[in-house]
């Protein structure tokens, strides 16, 4: 049985492509002066996810898995806000749980499980955003 190279000259340009779309990411968002310009990089590395199949079906999967995220943020956000131990604890299993389900489908299907674990992890990270959401959520503490 014969191992794959993992070193390959397309394995190589898809990195060095990749990477300079990051390097062009991030210039263009420091050019605008965005508050957390370091997104754009992860963004870009998220998009050209190379097992995910064709474009398309990726961003149809893509939105599917944002809007679970974002469930899921308004799920565990604001009935764990006042127990950040919890809600890290929480947001770790939900990742963990999403990577994994993603794992086992490798079609583009897969992308959507994976995206939803991503988007948890952007959508609330923020404590002052947290607290803007639970008390929208849930109203006004007291």
């Amino acid at each position: 049985m014969s191992a794959r190279p993992v070193v390959t000259t397309g394995n190589v340009l898809f990195s060095l492509k990749t990477f300079l779309a990051a390097m062009l990411a991030y210039y263009i968002a420091v050019r605008f002066d965005l508050p957390r310009p370091f997104w754009a990089v992860a963004t870009v590395y998220i998009v050209a996810h190379p097992l995910s199949g064709a474009i398309s079906s990726k961003s149809l999967y893509r939105m599917v898995g944002t809007a679970i995220g974002g469930a899921a943020t308004l799920i565990l956000v604001p009935n764990l806000v006042n127990e950040p131990i919890l809600l890290s604890a929480a947001i770790i299993a939900w990742a963990s749980g999403c990577t994994f389900i993603s794992l086992l489908d490798r079609t583009p299907r897969g992308y959507a499980p994976l995206l939803a674990g991503y988007a948890r992890a952007q959508q609330g990270n923020d404590p002052k955003r947290e607290s803007d959401i639970s008390c929208r959520w849930n109203g006004p503490s007291a």
